[in-house]
């Protein structure tokens, strides 16, 4: 059983950006619940109060500026002859805060960042990769929840995040796929004679094959990407402003969510339901950039085909 840490970055206070509400009390969710519901091994908070760290002589201040967070990742991750971590285990990285973009490089804006020098002052996503990935751990798992950011271009006026839609917001900040960059035969299931990056061309299987064929995600949960299209319980929404943050389905029609949480006595007016569903993470039967976790499809409810599935769940016992 592989070990888990986490990262987790939280900046509500900028000294050169505006200053955000939610950021740390994300953070800090997110760390409470690698610690307490997930049980994980070690994790690392970056808050403008968070305690220091003390497994290093002398501790490292957590206050996420610049200058604290390089040498955090340059004393954990540095030494790539004796890594922290194996193979076999897995490494969180949790952001919220500013992020902006710079000569086509995207950058995590810490409280001391100075957008007018991005490049020595922010943390690019592919230095704090790199570094993740010198852990030693082959499961590293970004989370940049940049969406209250301000994203800029040299010579171009800066847009707000909130008004990118749903799939220009993930094609920005999300990796495409949960692990990683870019998809091959040996990962998922779809039509891999067909490339999406510089990977190279891979089998077409033709058909659907055998759950836990690959590797799962960091959430236990297997062919995330291609396989079958699963349907989405939530209706067609154009954008995410609005959406519930405790994991519910989105339906406004259905507010207290009654509905879904009692399937077996509702089902006869769910089924009624014409309104346009959800058809996510690409099949057997697509190229792969319609198995990026950014791609979604708007279908009617009665709408069948041989890629398209759903995923069974059981919710647990609430104690």
């Amino acid at each position: 059983m592989g070990r888990n840490w986490a990262i987790a970055i939280g900046i509500n206070i900028y000294e050169n950006l505006s200053s955000l509400k939610y950021a740390k009390r994300d953070a800090e969710a997110m760390v409470a619940w690698f610690g307490q519901e997930a049980k994980f091994d070690e994790v690392f908070l970056f808050t403008e109060d968070s305690p220091p760290i003390d497994k290093t002589n002398p501790p490292i201040p957590t206050t996420p500026t610049y200058g604290h967070l390089r040498r955090f990742l340059r004393a954990q991750f540095e030494n790539i002859e004796r890594p922290l971590l194996k193979p076999e285990d897995n490494l969180w990285f949790f952001f919220a805060g500013h992020g902006m973009r710079n000569r086509d490089k995207d950058y995590l804006m810490l409280c001391d960042s100075d957008p007018g020098d991005v490049e020595h002052t922010a943390l690019s996503v592919e230095y704090v990769t790199q570094r993740l990935r010198r852990s030693g751990a082959d499961n590293i798992v970004l989370f940049l929840d940049a969406c209250r950011a301000v994203i800029s271009a040299p010579n171009q006026s800066s847009v707000s995040s909130e008004d990118l839609t749903v799939e220009e917001w993930n094609e920005q900040y999300n990796q495409p796929f949960h692990f990683g960059a870019t998809i091959t035969s040996d990962l998922a299931n779809y039509i891999a004679t067909s490339t999406y990056a510089d990977e190279p061309a891979g089998e077409y299987r033709k058909e659907t094959i055998p759950v836990k064929s690959f590797s799962p995600n960091a959430f236990g949960l297997y062919d995330m990407h291609g396989q079958v299209r699963e349907w989405c319980a939530d209706p067609w929404h154009e954008n995410y402003q609005g959406a519930p943050e405790d994991s519910r389905v989105w339906d406004e029609q259905n507010k207290n969510d009654n509905h879904y949480q009692n399937i077996s006595d509702n089902l006869a007016e769910l089924l009624k339901d014409e309104r346009e569903r959800i058809l996510r993470g690409g099949s057997w039967s697509l190229n792969p950039r319609f198995c990026r976790s950014a791609y979604r499809v708007r279908v009617n409810p009665d709408y069948t085909d041989d890629d398209v599935g759903f995923r069974v769940a059981c919710g647990g016992a609430r104690t």
